[in-house]
């Protein structure tokens, strides 16, 4: 359809008349890749497949909600614009490319594989509370992203910040907040994940945070894979008191196991690159490297999310995902001997076993929200009540 405007102004632009006049909802499915030159108003925009972009110079304006799920995208181009005009919500499942500027007056939300890319000179303000689950916001380094309400970085979330960004309220991190940006925190920080290498619980950012002042000058990390085995490589471009290196993997990028140590150098100005050959291979998704000064301090310098395995990660299906009266949890998508483990938000195992033909059979737990994990598959969260 894109690249034939006489196609696209008969086949699609009827289908846009008759949303704006009567449904006001845009709905992208599977196969459509639909391109906005003008300015438009919706009521809803849902993109379940196909693509949607918003063009240079567009302006699309949002009463409620904007969803993106399945296998769908959306972009909006450098000079383009997308904007609430009242309270609603976007909710990302899958990613979305912004060059351009996107103004929510409502709540952000991502989960599962939803991401969010602020390229160089884009900008997101955002008005309300942003929830990241299992997904992630990246902000390149002119990017810019500024969010007044309270910011909640949950499980496995990722907030990279190679730009900068900015929180008028608080900011609670229980997964990961790493780059060469800096984050500016003017409500309280609480932190139970890595945030910008640090565990430390109340980390103060009211002038800005940052990875600067770590103990160790930290450059890159990557995994490289030649000749059947793979090799983790970082760099570092200065060390002080660095007793050692801890490398660390997961399956599901909550409970790590200790891989291997490897000896620092104490004090140095010398760039150097560390590397370590997976001789198991790669057991996880996720690799975490930390530091440990002679004196015991431990900072996490990265969490390096892989692709090694991902085919086998594909996630299951799981009904319900609200669990009552102690129904099972019926599981598909894995095998029907794959082990399970229930997973509380701060990333204690709370159960474990084996699927019984294909379901899961929970023991007596407290009323709340949990992660369960199939096998290698990834986390997904469910609701117990009673």
């Amino acid at each position: 359809m894109k690249g034939s405007k006489g196609i696209w102004a008969i086949a699609v632009g009827l289908m846009l008349w008759s949303s704006v006049l009567y449904a006001a909802d845009l709905n992208v499915t599977s196969g459509m890749d639909i391109e906005i030159s003008t300015n438009e108003t919706y009521d809803n925009i849902t993109i379940s497949g196909g693509s949607l972009t918003i063009k240079a110079g567009a302006a699309v304006s949002v009463n409620a909600e904007v969803n993106v799920q399945g296998g769908g995208g959306l972009t909006v181009e450098n000079g383009a614009s997308l904007e609430w005009l009242s309270f609603g919500a976007m909710n990302l499942y899958q990613n979305v490319h912004l060059y351009g500027t996107i103004v929510l007056n409502g709540n952000l939300h991502l989960s599962a594989t939803g991401h969010l890319v602020v390229y160089d000179g884009g900008s997101l303000v955002q008005t309300a509370g942003t929830s990241v689950n299992y997904g992630g916001v990246t902000v390149l380094s002119s990017g810019v992203a500024s969010f007044s309400g309270n910011f909640d970085n949950k499980g496995t979330g990722n907030l990279a910040l190679d730009g900068a960004a900015s929180f008028d309220s608080d900011l609670i991190n229980m997964g990961t907040v790493d780059g060469s940006g800096s984050a500016q925190v003017d409500g309280t920080t609480s932190n139970s994940g890595v945030f910008f290498g640090s565990t430390d619980p109340n980390p103060d950012c009211s002038t800005a945070c940052s990875q600067s002042s770590l103990p160790v000058g930290f450059d890159s990390m990557e995994l490289r894979f030649a000749g059947g085995v793979y090799t983790l490589l970082w760099s570092v471009y200065s060390e002080t008191d660095n007793a050692f290196f801890t490398v660390e993997v997961s399956e599901e990028g909550m409970i790590y196991d200790r891989l291997v140590v490897v000896e620092g150098r104490g004090t140095s100005n010398v760039p150097k690159t560390y590397r370590h050959v997976l001789v198991s291979g790669v057991r996880g998704q996720y690799i975490r490297l930390s530091q440990t000064d002679f004196d015991g301090t431990t900072t996490v310098l990265r969490v390096l999310q892989t692709d090694a395995g991902r085919q086998e990660q594909e996630n299951v299906a799981l009904y319900p995902t609200w669990v009552r009266n102690r129904k099972p949890i019926h599981v598909k998508g894995a095998e029907e001997t794959d082990s399970w483990k229930l997973v509380g938000r701060e990333g204690q195992v709370l159960e474990h076993g084996y699927l019984d033909q294909g379901r899961v059979w929970l023991e007596t737990q407290c009323s709340g929200v949990y992660f369960l994990i199939i096998g290698k598959h990834l986390p997904q969260k469910i609701k117990i009540g009673y």
